[in-house]
């Protein structure tokens, strides 16, 4: 098993919960604080993503702030492997344009695309209003969100690390 990281906001001892016979899964939860991850399919999962914590103090956020950053990593973590990209397949007979992991689309017989999972779908614009088609300008952001999100969380995490190391040589400096 892995070990717990001290909690990231509190630094406070960290004790998971769950069990894998739940159907909720498992949890990582500050002793003191009571910060917690979502639910995880695996105690690893849970783990995982407690660690991946930025460590504390993280100083220009407040605590809503720092755990609204963490649910988005969450999200991320939780979502379909990436990268995303929108293919035109046939879905059953019926066409559509699917948002799904490249490798998930093959060539079928018929020479159609075929997407064994997909994200999200949307099939025939003029017989079918999924609501998809208002999106179509949208659709570039939503492919790329996969890549960029955990991207832009990286980006605050180290500018925030950079941030603390100037203010501790300013500290040190004695400015």
């Amino acid at each position: 098993m892995i070990d717990i990281k001290p909690c990231p906001f509190c630094g406070g001892e960290a004790d998971y919960y769950g069990d894998h016979i739940e159907a909720a899964g498992f949890m990582v939860e500050c002793n003191d604080c009571d910060v917690r991850t979502t639910r995880y399919g695996t105690l690893d999962r849970a783990i995982a993503a407690w660690n991946r914590r930025a460590p504390q103090p993280i100083q220009g956020f407040d605590a809503k702030t720092a755990r609204r950053l963490e649910a988005i990593r969450e999200r991320c973590d939780e979502a379909t492997e990436g990268p995303w990209s929108w293919f035109d397949i046939d879905a059953n007979g019926a066409d559509a344009e699917a948002l799904c992991n490249p490798k998930d689309v093959t060539m079928g017989p018929d020479g159609r695309k075929r997407a064994s999972d997909t994200i999200l779908e949307s099939y025939d614009f003029e017989s079918y209003s999924s609501g998809i088609d208002s999106l179509a300008d949208d659709r570039e952001f939503i492919a790329n969100s996969r890549e960029d999100i955990p991207f832009l969380l990286d980006l605050v995490a180290d500018l925030v690390a950079e941030n603390a190391e100037l203010r501790d040589a300013r500290v040190r400096a004695g400015r």
